[in-house]
């Protein structure tokens, strides 16, 4: 104690106590986070009593969260695994060993070959990973739940919202009195953006009235209802099942 006590009163040892310890709790709160889309049973995918296996030994490094299907299921076992790599193929490939011998310059090199090794090899046992869970079927998805993230993905991405605003305040701007505007979405939130612009005039549906208490609003829905598909279309094309179809005429 009292030589932790001595280090405490060091500020940069201190610091790294304090960054050590922060590390150590993150990684247990992620360690008991399960990934979404798994259903992995309370004893764990891992069976202690089955002897000293591969898998035991990943659960072992990485304190259960690889057993349990955590966001940190994985741990730092592509790291450590990429630095053994690469120090026993610093003897086998010359280039490496060249800059093995180049002092702090090939030191920070092979640092960042560890780093590219670490990435590919995290992506090929997590692929491993993921074929593992599916045959044991503790997957969860019907195809739903991948395509909905990636949807969400797709539209942060592309910056679909912003552009769809933009588009939506330039149709008062090209449209005649008489002129129609007609969107489609494929997703609640576009959809829910149109509805208010068709109702107001503006994304956020606040209603602007005027003296007498009438809305003073630009556009007039021509239908009342959302057009959706039908059964028949859904049946044909079955992306049509979350299409909504608004029209608007321009007062």
């Amino acid at each position: 104690l009292q030589t932790l006590a001595n280090a405490w009163k060091i500020p940069d040892l201190r610091k790294k106590i304090l960054f050590t310890a922060f590390i150590v709790v993150l990684f247990r709160i992620g360690a008991n986070i399960p990934v979404p889309f798994v259903d992995i049973p309370a004893t764990g995918l891992i069976d202690p009593d089955a002897g000293t296996t591969f898998l035991n030994y990943l659960s072992m490094m990485t304190g259960d969260a690889f057993s349990y299907g955590t966001i940190f299921a994985l741990s730092i076992t592509p790291y450590i695994n990429s630095s053994i790599i690469i120090q026993l193929l610093t003897v086998a490939i010359p280039y490496l060993e060249r800059l093995s011998k180049e002092g702090e310059e090939g030191r920070k090199k092979i640092a960042k070959i560890t780093r590219y090794m670490t990435l590919a090899l995290g992506l090929l046992q997590s692929v491993a990973y993921f074929i593992y869970l599916n045959a044991k079927n503790y997957l969860l998805y019907d195809g739903k739940g991948f395509a909905q993230v990636f949807q969400a993905l797709r539209i942060e991405v592309n910056d679909e919202i912003a552009t769809l605003k933009k588009l939506l305040e330039s149709s008062l701007k090209v449209l005649k009195p008489g002129g129609r505007l007609v969107v489609l979405t494929y997703h609640s939130l576009e959809d829910r953006l149109v509805k208010n612009f068709i109702k107001s005039g503006n994304v956020e549906g606040k209603v602007e009235k005027d003296f007498f208490g009438r809305v003073n609003a630009p556009l007039r829905a021509v239908n009342n209802k959302v057009i959706v598909a039908s059964d028949a279309e859904v049946e044909r094309n079955p992306r049509a099942r979350s299409a909504k179809l608004r029209i608007a005429e321009l007062v």
